[in-house]
């Protein structure tokens, strides 16, 4: 399956950006147009709905409970448990030294002799 190009196909890195003025930072046109609607009549469609979504809570909607309570108490904290593991083209050699001497240190025996030479022992057959 061929890959589906992101973003404007005619505009190479390092081109001139196809939106230079890009978005409003506080440009939020959807947000905009319910304040423009909710505090109409003093704020009255505003009361309401906030009147329809707390008997919605009481009546055990806990969509509407949920609103209510990240509008009261703010959304709580969602925790993210971020791991990277650097490859070792990323590592110093101070580093690369670390983790072989740590190795080191668990090796009961000494890894040179893990392949021994069986020229040294004994071959007498000549």
């Amino acid at each position: 399956m061929p890959a589906v190009a992101k973003g404007n196909p005619l505009w190479r890195k390092g081109g001139p950006s196809p939106n230079p003025h890009g978005r409003n930072a506080g440009d939020k046109p959807w947000t905009d147009m319910l304040r423009l609607v909710g505090y109409q009549d003093d704020r009255r469609l505003l009361r309401q709905l906030a009147e329809v979504t707390y008997k919605q809570a009481v009546a055990g909607d806990m969509l509407a409970i949920q609103e209510i309570g990240n509008r009261l108490d703010g959304k709580p904290v969602q925790e993210s448990h971020v791991s990277h593991h650097r490859g070792i083209v990323d590592m110093s050699d101070q580093e690369l030294l670390a983790i072989v001497v740590d190795a080191h240190a668990t090796i009961d025996h000494d890894p040179l002799e893990c392949y021994p030479d069986d020229t040294t022992k004994g071959n007498d057959k000549a």
